[in-house]
């Protein structure tokens, strides 16, 4: 089995404990039809006890692109993740790439890069 493949099979039972229970996209067990249920519960019971509520929804564009990765390393290292771990997660974000699909066709490879 690949090393990426390895190091995501021993964290994904770690995520569920890790990552905030209102984020829910890729954690087994956790679906983003909960997050919509939660927010019409919440704006519903707000609606009844005649509550004041600003209800504010953002859309995050490009979130991937404007992670400070050498941020993001900090944090691990601080959550008690060992140099190993950062190394690997380094390699993945300094050498993965993504292609745009358009009419199915895919474009040009673009590289994600450690700042």
């Amino acid at each position: 089995m690949h090393s990426v493949a390895k190091m995501a099979n021993r964290l994904a039972p770690e995520l569920d404990k890790q990552v905030s229970k209102n984020q829910s996209a890729f954690i087994k067990r956790r679906s983003i039809q909960n997050n919509f249920l939660y927010v019409k519960n919440v704006v519903k019971e707000a609606h009844m006890k005649k509550s004041p509520l600003l209800f504010l929804k953002l859309d995050l564009v490009k979130a991937f692109d404007s992670v400070n990765w050498a941020f993001f390393l900090e944090v691990l290292e601080r959550m008690g993740f060992g140099q190993r771990w950062k190394d690997l997660i380094a390699v993945i974000l300094s050498s993965s790439s993504s292609r745009i699909l358009l009419n199915g066709r895919p474009g040009r490879a673009f590289y994600h890069k450690i700042d």
